[in-house]
């Protein structure tokens, strides 16, 4: 029996992205191994009480520890070796992109999981303080860590790239989606009173300029209005989410605007779209390509990055920058060979040997027990 650690906090206070992947991964284990003990380690902040992510964590042998000490948020960055030794872990995994600083010399073996490095790649999207504050921990906890883990190939390129010293600790785990994914759409629908009934193409993900919601719209003002379908977006931003606003209008795009679906799983959305278009110009994984395909919804996608990496032939690729290869891109979803039963459930299948949850799985625990 094993007795593993877990930086929680996105696990218990992200709605999506590094959050999903955390909670996730955690209820995947203690489900697939539940012999372990799992201590999630989390600041204890004012809604912690009241918090609905924590009945997620209610299994028993998960044992959640809430740090409500002045100043948690340092103590979960520099102060956990006390903690950590008195719980008699033997593995700590940091879940996103950073590790504790002192459980260097503790005897405690650590993982970091590495989403990606974007601060690195595209700066101008980031703050700079915030750019910083990423460098700082990303460095460090490369540096401490054990074992880095990558959530792509193209992550793990990214990182041999800037820190060409790493490789030798460096591996790709994929990362599944959430459960109810994997359950055949066909066979077990979601609830679809909420959808359109006309066809419609959809964009899921937060709006900030890298993923280039701007480009697409731009791609559909330049189409004849007969070959236009309607766009459904599900996703928050600021500034670059207003920008948006105004261009679609501007170009009288048919647009429904939703801040986010249904408040849960966005299955429905994807099964009942023509086509997921997601013309991000980088990501670390990507992770509504995955969704949609699992959902069974054909889906436009960018070259050269990581949804390419892992979608392969059963999405259309196109150039992102280019208004020319979207247009295409968009036509296509149309036709019969993206368009029908066969090449939908073709393509769930891949995604389900692909992202197998169980394989996923197994692959931590194979490293956890290897470490410890």
């Amino acid at each position: 029996m094993l007795s593993l650690g877990f930086d929680a906090k996105r696990a218990l206070y992200n709605a999506s992205g590094l959050g999903n992947y955390a909670r996730t991964l955690l209820g995947n284990l203690v489900a697939q191994s539940p012999e372990h003990n799992y201590h999630l380690y989390a600041p204890g902040r004012k809604d912690s009480g009241v918090n609905p992510r924590i009945a997620a964590f209610q299994h028993p042998s998960q044992h959640l520890h809430l740090d409500r000490r002045l100043g948690a948020h340092l103590h979960r960055t520099l102060g956990m070796r006390s903690q950590v030794l008195r719980d008699r872990v033997q593995v700590f995994h940091g879940l996103s992109n950073e590790i504790p600083l002192d459980l260097v010399g503790s005897g405690v073996r650590t993982i970091m999981t590495v989403h990606d490095l974007l601060f690195l790649d595209h700066p101008e999207t980031y703050p700079w303080l915030d750019r910083q504050i990423y460098r700082l921990k990303t460095q460090s906890g490369l540096a401490k860590a054990d074992r880095i883990v990558a959530i792509s190939r193209t992550t793990r390129d990214r990182l041999v790239h800037y820190f060409p010293q790493i490789q030798d600790r460096l591996e790709v785990i994929y990362q599944p989606c959430a459960p109810d994914y994997y359950l055949d759409p066909w066979e077990h629908p979601s609830e679809t009173s909420k959808l359109p009934e006309q066809p419609y193409w959809l964009y899921v993900g937060n709006i900030e300029a890298r993923k280039n919601l701007r480009g697409l719209l731009k791609a559909l003002g330049t189409m004849p209005i007969s070959d236009r379908l309607p766009l459904v977006v599900i996703g928050k931003g600021g500034s670059e989410a207003l920008a948006c606003r105004r261009l679609g209008s501007q170009l009288g795009l048919d647009i429904r605007w939703i801040a986010n679906g249904n408040g849960g799983s966005l299955r429905s959305w994807y099964h009942g779209a023509t086509a997921l278009v997601y013309p991000s110009l980088a990501e670390g994984f990507g992770l509504p390509v995955a969704e949609a395909l699992l959902s069974g919804c054909p889906v436009v996608t960018s070259t050269d990055t990581s949804m390419a990496e892992f979608s392969g032939p059963y999405a259309v690729l196109v150039d992102p920058k280019d208004t020319d290869s979207l247009v295409e891109g968009l036509r296509k979803t149309r036709l019969s060979e993206y368009a029908s039963l066969q090449s939908r459930q073709n393509a769930r299948h891949a995604m389900l040997k692909l992202l197998d949850p169980a394989n996923l799985t197994q692959k931590w625990l194979n490293l956890y027990q290897q470490m410890a």
